[in-house]
């Protein structure tokens, strides 16, 4: 998709956003769990959402499920590693910087980046250790448009079922190739403002991300321009129910 069509896109998502609901803390000390596919999605579809929760739960769990090492394309298992390593401390310092005040514990899965959808038997067994009935739960969309958010994003929906947990969904990409239809339900869209601290918070953290918005010696980043303006500028993060 290229930049017209994508700006286009937002703007229409921009204008359905005006009657969305906003969205109510629902954690009042439950236990909050996040599960990310790859570093930089928690602070990209869900810092605002840790600023203002993690305080009050009593227990805030983010689950890493890839550690992003496909996201260069390295064949070589090294580099690999070494990208891994460079990630998870990247999201390490995104965290600290959006200032939480409370600890978070973080548990690394380490599930092979881009291939999630072949390990959801493995991924279930995992998440089954730390869910219960009074968790609140957040995962990416289920159709979010990558074969990796989406495979979590069901996986969560499906053990929902099973456990009876409230989960509640973060779109990351969904923006760059859809534009909202009847079909995409708008009306279970919710929104959750930021304040301005809390915006400046995330910006802060979204650039601890080098390893993806640094140009590379092609001239170009892992992550697209649009998408680090759209979501630095955003004043609300969004949750499908």
């Amino acid at each position: 998709m290229n930049s017209q069509e994508f700006t286009e896109n937002r703007d229409l998502w921009f204008k359905a956003s005006d009657g969305w609901r906003e969205m109510a803390c629902p954690v009042a000390k439950r236990k909050l769990v996040l599960l990310v596919p790859h570093p930089d999605d928690e602070i990209f579809g869900c810092a605002g959402l840790l600023q203002e929760w993690a305080p009050e739960a009593s227990e805030t769990l983010i689950i890493y499920v890839t550690a992003g090492e496909a996201s260069h394309g390295y064949v070589d298992a090294d580099e690999q590693a070494g990208l891994a390593r460079i990630r998870r401390a990247e999201s390490q310092h995104a965290l600290e910087a959006l200032q939480l005040g409370t600890p978070v514990r973080v548990w690394e899965l380490n599930i092979p980046d881009s291939k999630v959808k072949s390990f959801e038997a493995q991924l279930e067994e995992k998440l089954r250790l730390e869910l219960d009935a009074r968790s609140i739960v957040i995962a990416p969309y289920y159709d979010d448009g990558h074969t990796d958010h989406n495979a979590v994003g069901e996986c969560a929906r499906n053990l929902a079922a099973k456990i009876g947990f409230e989960v509640h969904f973060y779109p990351i990409w969904l923006w760059f190739w859809s534009a909202p239809t009847a079909q995409t339900e708008p009306k279970g869209f919710r929104k959750l403002p930021m304040s301005r601290p809390q915006q400046a918070r995330k910006s802060q953290a979204i650039h601890c991300f080098e390893s993806q918005i640094t140009m590379n010696a092609s001239g170009s980043a892992v992550i697209p321009e649009e998408f680090l303006r759209h979501y630095k500028s955003l004043p609300f993060e969004v949750l499908v129910h």
